[in-house]
């Protein structure tokens, strides 16, 4: 999560957007799309999950962001 303030910065998020909850009121829907982000991005082994709430990027990522793609996706 703090993360979140410097993505949102990164992104150019509104305030208002950063704040729409999803309808189980439990996240916020740009909270639900990073976390759905990181999932991905493990599951291409691009990221690395050591511990709980926290994030690194593997080798393998770092080579796919020196290509800088336009775009990764599944």
């Amino acid at each position: 999560k703090d993360v979140f303030g410097a993505m949102q910065t990164a992104l150019g998020v509104s305030d208002a957007d950063m704040g729409e909850l999803l309808p189980s009121k439990r996240l916020t829907r740009f909270e639900s799309r990073i976390y759905w982000a990181a999932t991905y991005l493990d599951q291409a082994e691009l990221i690395d999950k050591p511990t709980r709430g926290r994030l690194r990027i593997t080798q393998r990522g770092a080579s796919a962001l020196a290509t800088n793609p336009g775009r990764i996706d599944k």
